[in-house]
């Protein structure tokens, strides 16, 4: 399997709506590690007091709008690489490296957040230490 890795970033779309697609990483993970980083992503969304959602693995849901990772996402690589057609036309996995949700796929729904490997979680760990 092809596979292209890529990194979150700061700038994101604002918006969405409120449905939540389950990710297709058991896919790819297994779903005992997806377990894992379901679990991760719960104790840094409690960490930092996010609205819950199934994004993040709570089980009550919040007020929560979701886009595509590949629709949110709006820096440099997002625009300039084209990911919206790349994700569509390539033959493999486009994976994002995300500071709050750690592994993605492209295709995943996710919140709007501010958030980035170098902050510094209520525990004092780095965001990046984190998964």
């Amino acid at each position: 399997m092809n596979i292209i890795l890529i990194p979150c970033c700061k700038r994101k779309v604002v918006g969405g709506d409120r449905n939540y697609r389950t990710s297709r990483l058991a896919e790819f993970l297994g779903t005992t590690n997806l377990s894992h980083l379901m679990k991760a992503r719960l104790s840094l969304g409690k960490q930092l007091k996010l609205q819950p959602g199934p994004d993040l693995g709570f089980q009550e849901e919040g007020n929560v709008a979701y886009l595509p990772a590949y629709q949110r996402y709006s820096g440099v690589i997002y625009q300039g690489g084209n990911i919206f057609n790349l994700y569509k036309q390539f033959g493999g996995r486009v994976i994002i490296l995300s500071a709050l949700y750690g592994l993605l796929d492209a295709s995943d729904t996710i919140r709007n957040y501010d958030l980035s490997m170098t902050d510094t979680l209520p525990s004092g760990m780095r965001v990046g230490n984190h998964f």
